[in-house]
């Protein structure tokens, strides 16, 4: 897993290690599952597996990057603060039920 501040470059790294061992694994479980007919297709898998490797780092890589531009970051700011507020909202209207049920409760007492 990578670090929450980590910089391009260790990214970078962490994405190459991380498409090898992709690599190292489907490799792996094709010479386990081989059969004659499927020893062809070996490099293959390899290959397809190294290019979803590639298309899943460069996703990830995008996608961090637009979560640290200031719109985005804006926005996020923006929905939990509404969040929060509803939140806070809720809560206040249901103590002042709860305590106009308790006023109601100890006036009818009260009144008896």
């Amino acid at each position: 897993m990578t670090k929450k501040n980590a910089t391009v470059d260790e990214l970078r790294d962490d994405l190459t290690r991380t498409r090898s061992d992709l690599g190292g694994t489907v490799s792996e479980l094709a010479e386990r599952t081989d059969t004659t007919t499927r020893k062809s297709i070996r490099w293959g898998g390899g290959i397809l597996a190294g290019l979803v490797a590639a298309a899943a780092a460069i996703g990830t890589l995008r996608w961090r990057q637009s979560r640290n531009k200031p719109k985005n970051r804006a926005e996020r700011v923006w929905r939990d603060v509404k969040g929060r507020a509803n939140g806070a909202r809720t809560e206040a209207r249901n103590k002042t039920r709860d305590a106009k049920r308790v006023a109601s409760k100890m006036k009818s007492k009260l009144s008896r």
